[in-house]
Parts: C-alpha cells; structure tokens; sequence
C-alpha cells in the first residue's frame, strides 16, 4: 500500500477527527501509525478517484491545558524565588514531588526555555496554553520544498501582561514527508519581549528541518507579529506543530501560513483568526 492510500486509511478510521499521522514506515504492515484525538479541526479534500492523494487544508486550535506537558518540559508549577530566579519542585524517581524535613517543598533552579526569561515579580505563576497547528497534502505526489517564513501569528499582548520576556516554544512536533518518514526536527523558541531588551536566542541547527520563532518587542495592549521560520528543510507533505505559551501576558488571535509556506503549497488567503 502506498503512503498515500495510508493517509488515507488513517484519515477513514478516524471519521475525520484529528489524525496522528506519525508517518514512521512499518515494513510489515500496510497500516501508518497513529491515533486519533478528541479535537475536530481541518477540511479534508479527495480527488475523484480517492488514488491521486489527500488535502486537509491548514488548521490551527487553541488547545486547553498546559502546554509545558512534553516530553522534554516540567508539567509542575514554576515559581519566581526572591532573587527573580524561578525554580521548579524537586521530584524522585517515580516523579513524586520531595518535600523538606519542616514538609515544605523542597526546589531546584529551572533552567527550562518555555518559561518568561525575565520576570520581576517574586511569586509570578505562569498560566500555560498549548496552540496547535496542522496540514497535510500528498495530491502533488511529491515533497514541498521550501524556507523563509513558515507560519505567521498576530500575538496579542494583554493590557495585564508583567514587563518581562515571554517565550513561545515550539515544544512538540510531527512532520512527515512523502516516503512516509517521519522527520527529525530542531526547533528554537521564540520571545515575545514586553517593555524589555530583546534577548540574543539560541540557534540551534541539524536534522531535516529546523524551525525558529522570531523576537518581537511590543507593550501591553499592542498585537505583534510573530513569525516561525524553517531553514534546511529536505522535503515536507504533512506537519503536526504544538507551541506553547504564557496566556497571563499574551494571546494569539490570528493565525496563517507565512510568505514561503503560501507560495510553495498554495495556500494564499487561508488564514483563521481565533477572536480577541
């Protein structure tokens, strides 16, 4: 069975909810990996003879709960120490938190990036949100090619948002080519930088793709555009992409594909906008 007629089962099975389209070759089986979740987002497109591929037009979804839970992030709360440091609750083993003799939770200095780089209140809690974005087309029967700007955000700063820098992480991902390989991707996190100097942001390279937000400096109540770029990209036909980020400080209310992504997958004027 080719990859296309196995995005194609997939999609089926999974009446037309979100498909986890983890394309990884199974040599001994006709059916792509994968599993259905509970959101229903996209439009799918088949040609009149179900064998020339599959189009689920770009999507993006708010998703609920926090976005810090990956594979590489806490899922525990961070909270900002008196010398503006945040620390995260030490954990055992079996991932229980540890607790001091006197009972109080016992803390280690957080060295993760999805956190704000710099928060000037002690106590300052993070409110985590994930946003989620997909797209899939196997009917040009070949890899898109391209890089420069990939997907493109408005970003709302709220009127309430805490002079600091705030990152968007780009935290988890699922990108497929045609050959039904899933690809390894870098990613680098982007800043969102209220009243502050923007920070110099590791860039880090390799792997089939690499993608990167960009540094926008903006103050409460202004919407800035946030860009994530992909650079070394050897060929893509779906993507799954979630990010995170802080909703106490910022919102995104537009979402699109970037310049590059527009004009190599066709996808001029799709564009949807989550509200304000």
């Amino acid at each position: 069975m080719n990859y296309t007629k196995k995005i194609l089962a997939v999609l089926t099975a999974s009446a037309l909810t979100l498909p986890a389209f983890s394309c990884k070759k199974n040599e001994s089986s006709d059916v792509a990996d994968g599993s259905t979740a509970s959101q229903t987002v996209g439009t799918i497109q088949l040609d009149t003879d179900q064998n020339m591929g599959v189009k689920m037009d770009l999507d993006f979804k708010e998703i609920e709960g926090d976005g810090q839970a990956s594979e590489t992030e806490p899922s525990a709360t961070l909270v900002s120490g008196t010398d503006g440091s945040l620390y995260i609750q030490k954990t055992d083993i079996n991932n229980q938190p540890i607790t001091q003799e006197n009972g109080s939770a016992a803390t280690e200095l957080y060295t993760g990036t999805t956190i704000a780089t710099q928060l000037p209140d002690p106590g300052y809690t993070p409110v985590y949100k994930t946003y989620f974005s997909m797209w899939l087309d196997t009917t040009k029967k070949s890899d898109f090619v391209f890089n420069g700007e990939f997907l493109e955000f408005d970003v709302k700063i709220l009127d309430g948002a805490k002079d600091g820098v705030y990152s968007i992480q780009l935290y988890k991902d699922d990108f497929s080519n045609y050959e039904s390989q899933t690809l390894k991707v870098t990613k680098n996190p982007g800043y969102i930088c209220v009243n502050a100097a923007e920070p110099t942001p590791a860039h880090e390279t390799g792997g089939d793709l690499t993608l990167s937000g960009s540094v926008v400096s903006g103050k409460p109540g202004d919407t800035v555009k946030f860009v994530v770029n992909m650079e070394n990209n050897s060929g893509i036909t779906g993507f799954r992409l979630w990010m995170s980020y802080d909703s106490n400080a910022i919102k995104i209310i537009r979402a699109s594909a970037g310049k590059d992504f527009k004009t190599d997958a066709g996808l001029d004027g799709k564009t949807v906008t989550e509200g304000t």
